[in-house]
């Protein structure tokens, strides 16, 4: 989740990201943003590819120096990352969703995916969890630990779920952007989950779909008890300190960190 070391010398110290671990939500959130700013400038009937957008720097076929970007976005580019130290130095966007969720989305994807599809099944859902719990803590520990707060925008997907128009409005804001009721309308309705699903669904292809559920509260579908408290326990403490930050009730970089009683 690094971003590779031939993109550094590409990234400027003004360019804006949205950061997040991976199957946080962040590629809705991404569509959303582009979408909106689309529309708010161009209105109906434009339809310019995210990627030349808000590039992926951990796709080496999506350039940084799209001409589109700086037409849309002004001169400070927004690019997307799963690389949370990236959070220093640079305004950002933080997405964040509750930890069990989260590792669910990841299994699902791995176990649908050819290349790791024998590894993830093997290991099985409540393994495989238990397996990343860590990775996923130290995530979003590390941006708990950032040097300011002021440049951090930390966004809890399951609020982007339930009020995503005011939760974008806010993203956009934040990254220095605004866009009008209908804008914000018209990327809604344009990235419903159900029509990127099933848009997903009609292209086909091998790939697992970036667009699976997208359910608050799906992993109490696929965990068993005893492996679904073991991540709840230490993971929603980190998670609800995020919460906090949102809600501005904390202002001062703090050192959280992830103890767990996994069963092993």
């Amino acid at each position: 989740m690094r971003i590779p070391h031939s993109r550094v010398p590409q990234i400027d110290p003004a360019d804006r990201f949205l950061v997040s671990f991976p199957r946080s939500g962040a590629t809705w959130l991404r569509n959303l943003v582009a979408d909106a700013v689309v529309h708010e400038r161009d209105g109906y009937g434009v339809d310019v590819p995210v990627s030349e957008l808000i590039p992926d720097l951990h796709d080496s076929s999506q350039g940084l120096g799209s001409l589109n970007s700086t037409c849309y976005f002004g001169s400070s580019r927004i690019v997307r990352t799963n690389d949370v130290d990236a959070i220093g130095g640079h305004r950002s966007v933080y997405l964040f969703r509750m930890p069990a969720d989260v590792l669910v989305s990841r299994y699902c994807t791995a176990a649908a995916t050819p290349e790791t599809s024998d590894t993830a099944r093997t290991i099985g859902v409540d393994g495989y969890c238990l397996q990343h719990l860590e990775s996923w803590g130290h995530h979003i520990a590390s941006a708990l630990r950032c040097g300011s707060f002021d440049d951090v925008l930390f966004v809890p997907y399951e609020r982007l779920v339930a009020d995503t128009a005011e939760t974008l409005s806010g993203v956009l804001l934040f990254l220095g952007l605004t866009s009008k009721a209908e804008s914000l309308a018209y990327a809604i309705e344009k990235n419903r989950f159900d029509r990127l699903a099933e848009a997903e669904r009609t292209a086909g292809g091998e790939k697992a779909p970036v667009f699976r559920r997208g359910v608050v509260g799906d992993a109490r579908e696929h965990l068993q008890g005893e492996v679904l408290a073991a991540i709840e326990k230490p993971g929603n403490r980190l998670y609800q300190m995020a919460v906090e930050i949102s809600n501005g009730q904390f202002t001062v970089p703090f050192h959280p960190v992830l103890t767990s009683d996994s069963p092993r």
